[in-house]
């Protein structure tokens, strides 16, 4: 009979050391969006409020880049974004989400770098002051929006590198 509450004791002790200790080593849960949300609801308190809030700006940034070719429910099984998350750790959610938003401000830095040509033009070319003072603003207005894209993506890098750097043990 002494046995019993040891063996209860010693299954609570296992189940206590069985989540990992950094928050974000831990497996999302999502094969349905209510599943998701219910994991998030229980696990968000885990982390600190800076990368509860990296978390949860990510996974929505995920959400909302996620392609989707009909609406879907609470309860959906083919949940394209659940399929790309579920048993995911929280630190491969997060690289996930820099990677794809340093993919699509790539995009956009090519679609912005091909304006930059026929603004120099303009503002070289044009007899017109206004035409010249528009495309100059354009130009100038277009240069920064890239810088700022630069710096988007250098910034995701370096916290991609951050994380992968944190999750590699070492020898």
């Amino acid at each position: 009979m002494a046995r019993l509450p040891l063996l209860w004791l010693s299954l609570l002790v296992l189940l206590c050391g069985c989540a990992p200790k950094d928050p974000l080593d831990r497996k999302v849960k999502a094969t349905t969006p209510e599943e998701f949300a219910r994991w998030w609801d229980r696990t968000q308190e885990k982390f600190p409020d800076a990368q509860r809030a990296e978390v949860y700006k990510l996974a929505r940034y995920l959400q909302d880049s996620t392609p989707r070719t009909r609406s879907m429910r609470a309860d959906d099984h083919t949940d394209p974004l659940c399929k790309r998350i579920n048993g995911l750790t929280v630190r491969q959610l997060m690289v996930l989400g820099y990677e794809e938003s340093s993919h699509n401000t790539r995009a956009r830095l090519i679609l912005e770098t091909g304006k930059l040509p026929p603004l120099v033009t303009a503002v070289s070319e044009s007899e017109d002051a206004s035409t010249r003072d528009y495309a100059q603003r354009m130009l100038d207005f277009t240069r920064e929006q890239i810088a700022r894209w630069n710096e988007t993506i250098a910034t995701n890098d370096r916290r991609i590198a951050e994380l992968t750097a944190a999750a590699t043990p070492p020898p």
